[in-house]
């Protein structure tokens, strides 16, 4: 004896068609990616951002000659340069600025 398999539901009405299926299926793949590919950008994907030191170092310079910080400024502002070189995410690559074209984010030094 054989059996029949039926696509009917147990309520009674037909279930999903290919047209349906093949959407979900999409859509759920199309999630999938997108999520996927954001995680990557945001965690693992090399970023280069521009540092510009050699600005940063004349500042403080021109700052100190003109007697605004001293000896303890110059080295607050020192610290907070390394502060903010040592705060930047391990998927970013920190370079000159000197050394940048175009299109790349530039950290701000903040004395």
């Amino acid at each position: 004896m054989q059996e029949k398999i039926t696509t009917k539901s147990t309520n009674g009405r037909p279930g999903p068609g290919y047209l349906e299926v093949i959407t979900l299926t999409v859509l759920i793949s199309l999630m999938t990616v997108t999520l996927a590919v954001g995680l990557y950008d945001q965690r693992y994907a090399q970023k280069v951002v521009a540092v510009d030191f050699k600005g940063f170092i004349q500042e403080q310079r021109d700052r100190l000659l003109a007697g605004e910080i001293d000896d303890n400024g110059l080295r607050a502002a020192l610290d907070s340069l390394e502060v903010s070189l040592t705060s930047v995410p391990g998927n970013h690559v920190v370079i000159l600025k000197e050394v940048v074209l175009r299109n790349a984010q530039d950290i701000e030094l903040k004395p």
